[in-house]
């Protein structure tokens, strides 16, 4: 069995109401990740300004990448490529991690270890309407193992780009993001690397969108 670590990738470009409410959900968790990797995609505002300033800097936890702006594929690639461990966890800059993902994401990769893929249940959060909407739960059990992912997929959101953690083992090449691609360059991803291989679940809420 191999070590689980895991590296956290986040684009950011432009995201200075939510850099930190983002970065405190990273390190709220209760299994610690070992790096945080986030890559500045031409930001013009002050969100790299608050990445520097965050306690955690200086703990040589957090490593900013500055590209120009090139769009969010090109943005995960390459956070994806700089990562060096053995499990690769996505945040969006505008989301956030209950303490428990993590946690919960290492029990699913001891208990199913080969897959390429793992997430967990989120919640969709409506602002103007007041809404939590609860997303990605299959079934009753608290783990379980997706054989289909595309049947699964078909009427359950069980992926995106806050809640998967990648098995970098796994993984062809590093960049599996379409880049250039406008709409819909998630789902194309996921069904491009994932093809028959399983993917783990927690049926736990893990993730605030």
């Amino acid at each position: 069995m191999i070590d689980i670590n895991f590296s956290v990738v986040v684009p950011v470009f432009n995201k200075s109401a939510s850099v930190d409410r983002m970065l405190d959900s990273i390190f709220s968790q209760n299994h610690m990740p070992a790096e945080v990797i986030i890559v500045d995609d031409g930001s013009t505002d002050d969100s790299i300004q608050r990445v520097r300033d965050f306690k955690h800097v200086s703990k040589g936890i957090i490593k900013i990448i500055n590209q120009p702006n090139m769009g969010v594929s090109v943005a995960r690639n390459r956070g994806i490529s700089e990562s060096s461990h053995s499990h690769i966890a996505l945040l969006d800059a505008d989301d956030e991690w209950l303490p428990r993902h993590l946690e919960d994401i290492y029990t699913l990769i001891k208990k199913y270890p080969n897959c390429i893929a793992y997430s967990c249940s989120h919640i969709l959060r409506d602002k103007v309407k007041d809404l939590e909407i609860s997303k990605g739960v299959v079934g009753s059990k608290s783990f379980l193992l997706i054989d289909n992912f595309f049947e699964v997929a078909s009427t359950h959101n069980i992926l995106n780009s806050s809640t998967v953690v990648l098995n970098s083992y796994k993984l062809k090449n590093r960049k599996i993001f379409p880049e250039g691609v406008q709409v819909g360059e998630d789902l194309f991803t996921w069904f491009s690397i994932i093809g028959n291989s399983p993917v783990g679940l927690c049926n736990a809420c893990g993730v605030i969108i």
